[in-house]
């Protein structure tokens, strides 16, 4: 990876190109979200209720009829409408502002990832994005355009962190980390790895490390990390349920049996790698203490004021909640139908758009369409070319600031994959908010061709923002 420069030694400041990034951002989404009529279920369901309900006085610290994820954008949207009104401003400007407010935030940390001209060129590439990436920062869908910003200020902090390991700065990342996860728990997707990379960087791996001299001990690891891989691969579908579902959800006895297993391989992995873990020290066990605690006792509130008041409340006025459904692992047979919706399905939505073609549901009778066929011609690009750079040498480095946006939107790849909840195109929104690291990665496999021809790359980047901006045209419903 080449060096990064100091922000601070730059000619031109930070602030100039996040307004400029800014202004893009409303440009792009204030037109649209002013225009279009509430059709979506997201709006009609859930969003506008919520607001309706707050403006009645009743106290809510989950979405209406979810007990999902937070009412962040519902909250400020009842209050503007205490002073303007109910109308499309009041309801869908908070999710306009946070998402521009989030691209402002990841041009910030991706100035201390990258140099300045390939930061701004991602986040141009999130501020104005296709119509399906776009439609989560433009309309009341939900908590995403607040967890998309709150993810930017936890990556900052993580390399504030990482930089100076003290008690107050653990503590404002736990904070974060704790609101994110009453947010939307999606966020443990990013909260897991950047937990990741601050433990490779800090002092006790170091000293793991240095005590793997003996080859009992480095065999001894692998096979911990073989079994440690198990355990993660037992876990994954759970995961992804846990993740993404509510408060009323039961593990059934499917889920309950991959938990165990999952547990025991964990504790057997833990076992095995036991005499070449080194003592924690003090500030070690405090920072994980720290961590642990916020992550259980910030989202906890909510839960139980919606166990103990809210849901005793809607089932005496007899309204139901969204249900849950039943649970089904993919079976193995059907995997390649998984493999088909991401290439033909989630992976169109990331890179085309095309919002209103994709609702669709399992592909098994559906042809191949010039959609799949764009997917797989940029992901054949992107291997081909991070094939040949491996082959030179390049090596993706776990203690690279790179990791802390990449590893997210690959883990959500690979928990998603097995759960039958991976159903329609639309489960692309649960890569939206990590996209940042999707950019990041096509760039540092296509850094020095980039760099070698600068002008060809403008004007692919003007191409793409100018099919964006068609797509957006005739798609954002």
């Amino acid at each position: 990876m080449p060096p990064c420069t100091d922000s601070l030694k730059r000619a031109r400041p930070a602030w100039f190109g996040g307004a400029v990034l800014f202004l893009f951002a409303l440009a792009w989404r204030l037109p649209y979200s002013l225009t279009r009529p509430i059709t979506h279920i997201d709006e009609n369901w859930f969003s506008l209720p919520t607001v309706q309900r707050m403006l009645a006085g009743e106290w809510l610290f989950y979405i209406s009829g979810t007990n999902y994820a937070a009412p962040i954008h519902e909250a400020l949207s009842a209050l503007l409408a205490r002073f303007l009104g109910e109308n499309l401003l009041t309801l869908r400007l908070p999710a306009v502002l946070f998402g521009a407010a989030a691209v402002v935030m990841m041009y910030a940390v991706l100035r201390t990832v990258v140099k300045e001209r390939a930061a701004f060129a991602i986040a141009l590439l999130l501020a104005l994005p296709n119509s399906a990436v776009g439609r989560y920062t433009t309309f009341a869908h939900s908590t995403y355009a607040a967890l998309l910003l709150l993810l930017g200020v936890i990556q900052w902090v993580t390399f504030r962190t990482d930089r100076a390991r003290t008690t107050g700065n653990w503590l404002l990342l736990a904070a974060l980390l704790g609101t994110a996860a009453y947010f939307l728990r999606l966020s443990f997707m990013q909260t897991g790895p950047l937990l990741a990379w601050l433990g490779v960087r800090s002092d006790i791996f170091r000293r793991f490390r240095a005590g793997l001299g003996d080859d009992a001990l480095r065999r001894r690891m692998r096979c911990a990390a073989a079994v440690a891989a198990a355990s993660a691969l037992a876990l994954a579908p759970v995961l992804y349920r846990f993740l993404t579902r509510r408060e009323t959800y039961v593990m059934s006895r499917p889920e309950m049996l991959l938990l165990a297993a999952a547990a025991l391989l964990g504790l057997a992995a833990l076992v095995v790698a036991r005499p070449a873990l080194p003592t924690p020290r003090r500030p070690e066990c405090l920072a994980a203490v720290l961590v642990a605690a916020a992550l259980v006792l910030i989202p906890l509130p909510a839960k139980v004021w919606f166990q103990r008041v809210e849901a005793p409340r809607l089932a005496a006025r007899q309204v139901k909640l969204w249900p849950e459904v039943s649970y089904s692992l993919k079976h193995l047979h059907e995997m390649p139908l998984q493999a088909r919706l991401l290439v033909q399905g989630i992976g169109p939505a990331i890179l085309i758009g095309r919002w209103d073609e994709l609702e669709g549901y399992p592909m098994e009778t559906e042809p191949l369409t010039w959609k799949c066929g764009v997917t797989f011609a940029v992901a054949g690009l992107l291997g081909m070319v991070g094939l040949w750079r491996w082959r030179r040498g390049w090596r993706y480095a776990w203690g690279g600031k790179d990791f802390v946006l990449v590893a997210p939107f690959l883990t959500v790849v690979v928990v998603v994959f097995p759960s039958w909840s991976l159903h329609s195109e639309t489960c692309y929104r649960y890569l939206a908010p990590f996209l940042a690291g999707f950019y990041l990665l096509a760039y540092r496999v296509l850094q020095p061709a980039i760099e070698r021809r600068p002008r060809a790359a403008c004007a692919a980047l003007g191409a793409l923002i100018v099919y964006h901006g068609i797509d957006c045209y005739w798609h954002m419903i």
